[in-house]
């Protein structure tokens, strides 16, 4: 697993995936139309949800390798 994230919220993570979702929503040019408080409605419903420490995020790490044909 590239993240494996459950139970107590670490401060290292909790400031990385807050930043993370900060920096590329907002780049995404993304309305968020289905908030009703736009982009700042769903920042804090993640930071809510990602804080509760029943939530489980997995990350997996997907790496392939190949040859190509001459």
């Amino acid at each position: 697993m590239h993240h494996l994230i459950y139970g107590q919220l670490k401060d290292v993570d909790r400031f990385n995936w807050f930043k993370k979702i900060e920096i590329t929503a907002k780049n995404a040019n993304y309305d968020f139309s289905e908030y009703a408080g736009g982009f700042n409605e769903f920042y804090m419903t993640f930071r809510t949800e990602f804080s509760n420490p029943r939530r489980f995020t997995c990350t997996p790490l997907i790496i392939c390798r190949g040859v190509k044909p001459f």
